[in-house]
């Protein structure tokens, strides 16, 4: 069972990892979600593959902070739908 949990989490992490790299012309807030969310799945891995509580732990502090992050960019995107200016989201890393 521990090795299907490791592909599976494995298999999310190779794609989030791809996603963060798609993510370099977005506004830095999308980079730094994406970059939470793959440290958040590198944890876990860890998790699966060590049973060491500490990684779980850290990787539930981390899906925190990404959910606070992609709670920014959602609250902008609703708020400019309704016609509010737009919040500070960074500048891109690459341009």
């Amino acid at each position: 069972m521990q090795d299907i949990q490791a592909a599976y989490v494995l298999s999310f992490l190779i794609v989030f990892k791809l996603l963060t790299l798609a993510t370099l012309r977005l506004p830095l807030a999308f980079t730094v979600g994406f970059v939470l969310v793959v440290a958040t799945l590198a944890l876990i891995l860890a998790y699966v593959e060590t049973a060491s509580a500490t990684y779980a732990t850290i990787g539930g502090v981390c899906t925190f902070a990404f959910y606070a992050v992609f709670a920014q960019i959602w609250v902008d995107g609703v708020g400019q739908d309704l016609g509010g200016k737009p919040m500070p989201m960074g500048s891109a890393i690459i341009r």
